[in-house]
Protein backbone atom coordinates (compact mmCIF):
# COMPACT_ATOMS: atom_id res chain seq x y z
CA UNK A 1 0.00 0.00 0.00
CA UNK A 2 1.16 3.19 -0.67
CA UNK A 3 0.63 7.17 -0.48
CA UNK A 4 0.47 9.72 -2.67
CA UNK A 5 0.65 13.55 -2.58
CA UNK A 6 -2.73 14.80 -5.25
CA UNK A 7 -3.54 18.31 -5.47
CA UNK A 8 -6.72 19.65 -7.24
CA UNK A 9 -6.46 23.00 -8.98
CA UNK A 10 -8.34 24.85 -10.79
CA UNK A 11 -7.67 28.58 -12.35
CA UNK A 12 -10.78 31.21 -12.54
CA UNK A 13 -10.52 34.85 -14.66
CA UNK A 14 -12.21 37.03 -13.28
CA UNK A 15 -12.46 39.84 -10.72
CA UNK A 16 -15.19 37.91 -8.19
CA UNK A 17 -14.71 34.16 -8.38
CA UNK A 18 -17.19 33.65 -5.90
CA UNK A 19 -19.64 35.82 -7.13
CA UNK A 20 -18.90 34.49 -10.66
CA UNK A 21 -19.68 30.75 -9.87
CA UNK A 22 -23.07 31.94 -7.74
CA UNK A 23 -24.36 33.72 -10.52
CA UNK A 24 -24.04 30.68 -13.02
CA UNK A 25 -25.79 28.44 -9.75
CA UNK A 26 -28.72 30.97 -10.47
CA UNK A 27 -28.38 30.81 -14.09
CA UNK A 28 -28.66 27.31 -14.40
CA UNK A 29 -31.48 26.95 -11.86
CA UNK A 30 -33.34 29.69 -14.14
CA UNK A 31 -32.48 27.65 -17.28
CA UNK A 32 -32.27 24.02 -16.28
CA UNK A 33 -32.13 22.00 -19.44
CA UNK A 34 -31.42 18.56 -18.62
CA UNK A 35 -30.19 17.76 -22.24
CA UNK A 36 -27.07 19.54 -21.09
CA UNK A 37 -26.63 17.87 -17.40
CA UNK A 38 -27.59 14.32 -17.59
CA UNK A 39 -23.80 13.38 -18.96
CA UNK A 40 -22.30 14.55 -16.38
CA UNK A 41 -24.63 13.71 -13.63
CA UNK A 42 -24.00 10.12 -15.33
CA UNK A 43 -20.49 9.96 -15.29
CA UNK A 44 -19.80 11.79 -11.96
CA UNK A 45 -22.05 9.75 -9.88
CA UNK A 46 -24.65 12.01 -9.23
CA UNK A 47 -28.08 10.24 -8.58
CA UNK A 48 -30.33 9.96 -11.56
CA UNK A 49 -33.66 9.93 -10.37
CA UNK A 50 -36.37 7.57 -11.39
CA UNK A 51 -38.82 8.44 -14.58
CA UNK A 52 -41.34 9.82 -12.08
CA UNK A 53 -40.49 13.65 -11.56
CA UNK A 54 -37.54 13.03 -13.43
CA UNK A 55 -36.51 16.68 -14.57
CA UNK A 56 -37.21 18.51 -11.48
CA UNK A 57 -34.92 15.82 -9.27
CA UNK A 58 -31.57 15.69 -12.08
CA UNK A 59 -32.12 19.42 -11.61
CA UNK A 60 -31.87 19.64 -7.68
CA UNK A 61 -29.21 17.29 -7.86
CA UNK A 62 -26.92 19.13 -10.40
CA UNK A 63 -27.91 22.32 -8.33
CA UNK A 64 -26.39 20.73 -5.20
CA UNK A 65 -23.56 19.78 -6.60
CA UNK A 66 -23.23 22.82 -7.85
CA UNK A 67 -23.66 24.65 -4.72
CA UNK A 68 -21.19 21.72 -2.97
CA UNK A 69 -18.46 23.41 -5.62
CA UNK A 70 -19.24 26.47 -4.78
CA UNK A 71 -18.61 26.09 -1.32
CA UNK A 72 -15.76 24.69 -1.67
CA UNK A 73 -14.13 27.51 -3.33
CA UNK A 74 -14.38 29.04 0.02
CA UNK A 75 -13.57 26.42 2.41
CA UNK A 76 -10.96 26.10 4.70
CA UNK A 77 -9.52 22.73 2.48
CA UNK A 78 -9.32 25.85 -0.21
CA UNK A 79 -6.63 27.97 -0.66
CA UNK A 80 -6.63 30.57 -3.46
CA UNK A 81 -3.49 32.72 -4.98
CA UNK A 82 -4.50 35.90 -6.97
CA UNK A 83 -2.57 36.49 -10.50
CA UNK A 84 -4.04 39.72 -12.09
CA UNK A 85 -7.81 38.74 -12.53
CA UNK A 86 -7.15 35.06 -12.58
CA UNK A 87 -7.58 33.15 -9.58
CA UNK A 88 -5.63 29.95 -8.31
CA UNK A 89 -7.88 27.41 -5.98
CA UNK A 90 -5.97 24.74 -4.70
CA UNK A 91 -6.89 22.01 -2.42
CA UNK A 92 -4.95 18.23 -1.62
CA UNK A 93 -2.88 16.27 0.87
CA UNK A 94 -1.81 13.03 1.13
CA UNK A 95 -3.61 9.97 -0.25
CA UNK A 96 -3.83 6.39 0.06
CA UNK A 97 -6.10 5.53 -2.35
CA UNK A 98 -8.76 7.81 -1.70
CA UNK A 99 -9.53 11.38 -2.43
CA UNK A 100 -7.34 13.95 0.43
CA UNK A 101 -10.42 16.40 0.26
CA UNK A 102 -13.74 16.81 -0.34
CA UNK A 103 -13.12 20.14 -2.60
CA UNK A 104 -9.98 18.31 -4.67
CA UNK A 105 -12.66 16.69 -6.02
CA UNK A 106 -14.82 19.38 -6.52
CA UNK A 107 -11.85 21.57 -8.22
CA UNK A 108 -10.70 18.65 -10.90
CA UNK A 109 -14.12 17.38 -12.23
CA UNK A 110 -15.33 21.35 -12.77
CA UNK A 111 -13.05 21.14 -15.61
CA UNK A 112 -16.02 18.72 -17.01
CA UNK A 113 -18.65 21.00 -16.50
CA UNK A 114 -20.22 21.36 -19.55
CA UNK A 115 -18.05 23.93 -21.58
CA UNK A 116 -20.69 26.84 -21.30
CA UNK A 117 -21.04 26.53 -17.57
CA UNK A 118 -17.07 26.99 -17.41
CA UNK A 119 -17.18 29.65 -19.41
CA UNK A 120 -19.95 31.35 -17.73
CA UNK A 121 -18.11 30.81 -14.44
CA UNK A 122 -14.67 32.31 -15.99
CA UNK A 123 -13.40 28.91 -15.86
CA UNK A 124 -9.79 28.52 -18.17
CA UNK A 125 -7.43 25.68 -18.35
CA UNK A 126 -3.95 25.42 -16.66
CA UNK A 127 -1.84 26.05 -19.62
CA UNK A 128 -3.79 29.06 -21.09
CA UNK A 129 -3.83 30.75 -17.40
CA UNK A 130 -0.04 30.17 -17.62
CA UNK A 131 -0.08 31.97 -21.28
CA UNK A 132 -2.14 34.74 -20.38
CA UNK A 133 0.02 35.70 -17.30
CA UNK A 134 2.98 35.51 -19.29
CA UNK A 135 1.57 37.83 -21.55
CA UNK A 136 0.22 40.45 -19.32
CA UNK A 137 2.95 40.45 -16.52
CA UNK A 138 6.17 39.68 -18.44
CA UNK A 139 7.56 42.98 -18.26
CA UNK A 140 7.31 42.45 -14.54
CA UNK A 141 9.12 38.90 -13.81
CA UNK A 142 12.45 38.08 -12.90
CA UNK A 143 14.38 37.41 -15.54
CA UNK A 144 15.14 33.68 -14.18
CA UNK A 145 11.52 32.73 -13.95
CA UNK A 146 10.54 34.33 -17.11
CA UNK A 147 13.26 32.31 -18.62
CA UNK A 148 11.80 29.15 -16.75
CA UNK A 149 8.12 29.62 -18.22
CA UNK A 150 9.34 29.94 -21.84
CA UNK A 151 11.08 26.61 -21.11
CA UNK A 152 8.12 24.74 -19.51
CA UNK A 153 6.17 26.38 -22.88
CA UNK A 154 8.30 24.89 -25.06
CA UNK A 155 8.68 21.50 -23.84
CA UNK A 156 4.64 21.35 -23.39
CA UNK A 157 4.74 22.02 -27.15
CA UNK A 158 6.92 18.75 -27.80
Amino acid sequence: MGQDMVIGSLYIRGNAPIKQVADTIQWVEDNFEEEDWEDFADDRGILLPEEEDYSKQLKQNILGWLKTFGDCLDSRETVVFTFGNTCLYLSGGMSFGDSPTDASDYLYLAYELPESIQKMMGIVDGLDAMDYLMDEYENKLPDKLKQDIKDWNIARRI
